[in-house]
């Protein structure tokens, strides 16, 4: 069997790191993807990048974190290997080795530009990281645009949701999830403290948390104190 298709959600190097080993493996390979990837390469990627060469010079990064630091430059130092080979930056329904499949964009999400697919014979919505486990990954995110991705999967039709980072969800459970997320910014948003509002993300998902709770919490901590600062408004406008 031969790889021949690979769908980028979105630019996070932890979904798009491993397409040129796998395109160097299977030279008929084709990645679909938006061109979100340009912009992030010019201006976060490249930001974060100064930034851990920076910490790593001053020896400022933690012994067992060097070679993820070190990993990841590496990633954007090829950055123009990480672009899709087909640009998908509207919805548009596509046949993708002999299947089917509806890629829907959704702007100013996660990302600039998220892709999630609908799969209309499997009833099924793979989403990427419009859904993701401990907490919401607001790095890149304008959270209103956010909730409106969620509500378009909502509203697509499928009875599974594939998070990127999680597990596989039942139209219930996906509901559940959105109602925790909106809630949180909601939270965040408002004038209340910031702890009640991670207590009540971590309240209402304790059922995919489990023993992840330390973490949870301090992704909940962080996130927040991003949204209440007005850090991610910005990622709010094209």
């Amino acid at each position: 069997m031969s790889l021949v298709a690979i769908v980028n959600t979105h630019w996070h190097l932890d979904h798009v790191s491993g397409n040129p080993a796998l395109k160097a493996a299977f030279p008929r390979l084709k990645v679909y993807g938006t061109s979100a990837i340009d912009g992030a390469l010019m201006g976060f990627l490249a930001n974060s990048a100064a930034a851990s060469r920076k910490a790593l010079a001053e020896g400022a990064v933690p012994a067992a974190a060097v070679g993820d630091v070190e990993g990841d430059l590496a990633t954007i130092a090829r950055g123009t290997e990480l672009r899709p080979d087909v640009i998908v930056d509207e919805t548009r329904d596509m046949v993708i080795a002999g299947r089917p499949l509806s890629l829907r964009v959704a702007h100013l999400a996660a990302t600039e530009r998220d892709l999630w697919i609908y799969d209309a014979d499997q009833k099924r919505a793979i989403v990427g990281d419009l859904v993701t486990l401990p907490a919401p990954f607001l790095d890149t995110a304008c959270p209103e645009g956010w909730l409106a991705a969620l509500d378009d999967v909502a509203a697509s039709g499928a009875e599974q949701v594939v998070p990127g980072h999680g597990p596989i969800m039942s139209t219930a459970d996906f509901h559940r999830w959105r109602d925790a997320f909106g809630d949180f910014i909601a939270c965040a948003r408002g004038a209340g403290a910031l702890e009640g509002c991670s207590a009540g993300w971590l309240a209402a998902a304790s059922r995919w948390i489990g023993d992840d709770s330390v973490r949870a919490k301090a992704m909940a901590d962080y996130y927040g104190g991003l949204i209440r600062a007005g850090k991610l408004d910005g990622y709010c406008t094209a």
